[in-house]
């Protein structure tokens, strides 16, 4: 038979029993709701993260795009591989030119006739007298990069030029010409002693502005002698030529120094 006070007492620890169960509960849900309330902050927080990143990431696109910011310092260039047709609409006046002697000024070209310009100096007659009759398509002009085919450059790419004091430096293109070539039309095939060689059209300008069918055996051309230079036929529907942005509008073809037909 069990007293009052051990029923008390059983009562007691019945009560502290419940009271702590309860209290287990409520930690429980209290830890619970609080895990929940973190892991909502959390969320939330990387949410606003991402927007914000994608947001800025959408400004700093729009802002390169309205300015034109490549990031780089490399000249604009222009990929469309179209070149000007300078047409076959002059005649040459034979050997005369209008180039003064000493210097690279022009003299007046017999009446009914006008001067070519930078670097040919020729004397054309005709509406359309701008003619780059010069490189054969194999051509390979020197650049920072390295050789490139005359046909695969493009206005703004860089290539490597003459200033007027002798440097070697790099310049962009600031033109390019292309023409048909007549069906009979010959090409200079010029060899030196060194090994280098290259082909140009008959009144191609060389260094001294004298058209490279001057070139004899022997004679001595950009550091080198001329070991052989004779006419070949060409047999292709088109001649190139460029424009270097410098004074002299020279250029390295094949390793060997070369005026240009072209005018600024």
């Amino acid at each position: 038979m069990v007293d009052v006070e051990t029923c008390q007492a059983c009562d007691d620890s019945i009560q502290i029993r419940r009271e702590q169960s309860t209290s287990d509960v409520l930690d429980w849900e209290y830890s619970r709701d609080t895990r929940t309330f973190s892991v909502h902050r959390e969320n939330r927080m990387r949410f606003w993260i991402i927007v914000t990143s994608t947001l800025l990431l959408l400004a700093c696109g729009n802002d390169e795009d309205k300015n034109g910011d490549t990031g780089t310092d490399t000249p604009v260039v222009d990929d469309t591989p179209v070149v000007e047709d300078m047409g076959m609409e002059c005649e040459i006046l034979p050997d005369v030119s209008c180039k003064a002697e000493d210097s690279n000024e022009e003299v007046p070209c017999p009446e009914g006739y006008a001067c070519s310009g930078l670097s040919a100096y020729w004397c054309y007659k005709g509406d359309n007298c701008d003619l780059p009759i010069c490189l054969p398509s194999k051509a390979r002009i020197a650049t920072p990069s390295g050789e490139v085919l005359v046909t695969d450059l493009r206005v703004g790419m860089s290539v490597w030029t003459q200033t007027a004091d002798g440097q070697r430096v790099a310049a962009p293109v600031q033109k390019l010409g292309s023409a048909v070539a007549p069906t009979n039309h010959q090409m200079m095939h010029v060899q030196l002693a060194d090994g280098r060689a290259f082909r140009a059209s008959p009144r191609h300008p060389g260094l001294n502005g004298k058209p490279v069918a001057d070139l004899a055996r022997n004679q001595l051309y950009d550091g080198a002698s001329v070991v052989t230079a004779v006419l070949e036929p060409y047999g292709e529907p088109r001649t190139f030529d460029l424009l270097p942005a410098r004074d002299t509008g020279r250029y390295w073809v094949n390793g060997v120094l070369l005026g240009s037909t072209l005018k600024p």
